[in-house]
């Protein structure tokens, strides 16, 4: 029986990246700290910083560096050139992907004019696709009146031409949700009241998860500002809030470790313990953010993020869960998710292999999806497409209507 849910995309994009999300999640030395930027808030300006002039751990030194090879030779060589970099562990690009794609993003804008869909066109997924989320939160900057700023949320992401697939419609609006909340100063119910605003409620769930990421970003690199609408004593609000609706709580779940990881000092065995004091069934979608934020904090080495699942107990489906997806959604391809869905207990990896085709089908024709699978394994190939035993759909988080 192939499992029904796997239709419901929506639910499918978990989170899009893990912490910092192409980022090893690690607690940061405030000394070590680059000082605070957000690679959205103004204007690129391109300069004569060169990658070649760059030390192998100067954070802004690369992102600007990257910047100007977008804006000047066009995000196509940009990306190629960051995408060797990682594969070289080059210290700087693995510890600080996702923001340099933000760079990238920018300046792919500035180079068209301010045109997001011609920048969007040059699009890239690497690093949790910081280059979407990079062009959407600038672009919104345009803007000068309500009815200005409803009429470009509700056609920024709009042009099917341009995005062609569902990973990339959805990064596109879980970017809109990460500018709504910049635009506003981190207002988080007046950004999701313009989530509200988009067509249907896979829009609106999808740019809900890039509100509640934003809301959990500790000041830091990705955010100067903390937001109103976090405690340390509660680590699980707003997500526990009954200013939440429902219908928006799988992605403030699906983020919050995000908070829990910060406020418990990042320590995994209190933020497991923080996860399995929400009421089901969002105990057990804090168990995917969880396993989420492990696989960032891995730096996506397999046996590393399946370590940090020990803590999670009766939740461990859960934590595989979120790693692997979060493997596949930052790779966007599943190599890795599937060397990660060897290691896990014998019982559990047809389900893993489930995770790796829920992101799989966002990036690929449904028709192809169980091709796709049949290439990265055999045994578990049905599984991935999406077809689960009894046993295996007992394991999926059924959500409130």
């Amino acid at each position: 029986m192939k499992l029904a849910a796997f239709a419901a995309l929506a639910l499918v994009l978990a989170g899009c990246g893990s912490a910092r999300e192409a980022q090893p999640r690690q607690a940061p030395a405030k000394k070590a700290l680059p000082p605070v930027m957000h690679p959205s808030a103004g204007s690129f300006r391109p300069d004569s910083t060169t990658l070649a002039r760059c030390r192998p751990t100067a954070f802004s030194c690369y992102e600007q560096g990257f910047g100007n090879l977008a804006y000047r030779q066009g995000p196509e060589a940009a990306v190629a050139l960051l995408g060797s970099d990682l594969a070289h562990d080059v210290p700087a690009v693995r510890g600080d992907c996702h923001t340099i794609t933000h760079f990238i993003g920018s300046a792919t804008l500035a180079r068209y004019d301010n045109d997001p869909a011609k920048a969007l066109a040059h699009g890239s997924m690497l690093c949790g696709s910081g280059f979407y989320h990079g062009i959407v939160m600038y672009a919104l900057r345009a803007t000068r009146t309500p009815k200005e700023l409803v009429a470009r949320v509700r056609s920024l992401c709009a042009d099917r031409a341009v995005l062609k697939t569902t990973f990339l419609r959805y990064q596109c609006v879980h970017g809109l949700g990460h500018g709504l909340m910049i635009f506003s100063g981190d207002n988080l119910p007046w950004s999701l009241t313009m989530c509200d605003k988009l067509a249907d409620r896979w829009n609106q769930q999808s740019c809900s998860g890039g509100v509640f990421m934003q809301n959990f970003n500790p000041p830091s690199r990705m955010s100067p500002f903390r937001s109103t609408y976090v405690r340390k004593q509660d680590a699980l609000y707003p997500c526990d809030w009954k200013g939440v609706a429902t219908r928006y709580k799988y992605y403030c779940y699906l983020q919050v470790t995000e908070h829990v990881l910060e406020a418990t000092s990042y320590d995994w065995k209190r933020t497991a313990a923080t996860c399995a004091k929400a009421d089901p069934p969002w105990s057990s979608v804090c168990f995917q953010s969880y396993g989420r934020d492990a696989a960032g904090a891995s730096s996506y080495h397999a046996a590393a993020a399946y370590k940090r699942c020990a803590f999670t107990g009766t939740h461990l489906a859960d934590c595989v869960f979120g790693v692997v997806r979060d493997f596949v959604n930052n790779d966007t391809r599943a190599t890795r998710g599937a060397r990660f869905c060897g290691l896990v207990t014998a019982k559990l990896r047809g389900y893993c292999f489930y995770g790796i085709g829920t992101i799989l089908s966002t990036m690929v024709d449904p028709k192809l999806l169980p091709h796709s699978c049949s290439a990265v394994t055999k045994r578990y190939a049905r599984e991935c497409a999406g077809y689960l035993t009894p046993a295996e759909r007992k394991l999926v988080v059924v959500l409130p209507t």
